[in-house]
């Protein structure tokens, strides 16, 4: 049986597959590690993985500016969550899901 991180990272990520989400940015750690294997496991979401924070939110940005979809970055901490608020407000300007 798979513990409870692993179970509500699968069925998390199954939701937002479900939802239309098709890539996600990824900038990989210890503490996000359910998710990161949830979403590479996924048939239906393409993951990018990038090692810094900073970028990651840009590349998110940059899909959806180029595909017009949501951009979702998974960080590994919660505080990182202020570096992508430039992004952030770089989408919230442009009109764009985020």
């Amino acid at each position: 049986m798979a513990n409870r991180n692993t179970l509500y990272s699968d069925v998390l990520v199954d939701e937002l597959a479900r939802s239309g989400l098709k890539h996600v940015v990824i900038a990989p750690g210890s503490r996000n590690t359910p998710l990161v294997l949830a979403f590479a496991q996924h048939p239906k979401i393409t993951v990018h993985s990038v090692l810094d924070e900073r970028s990651a939110a840009f590349m998110a940005l940059g899909l959806a500016m180029v595909f017009n979809i949501l951009g979702l970055v998974n960080f590994a901490h919660g505080e990182l969550l202020t570096i992508a608020a430039y992004a952030m407000y770089g989408a919230y300007q442009a009109g764009l899901p985020f």
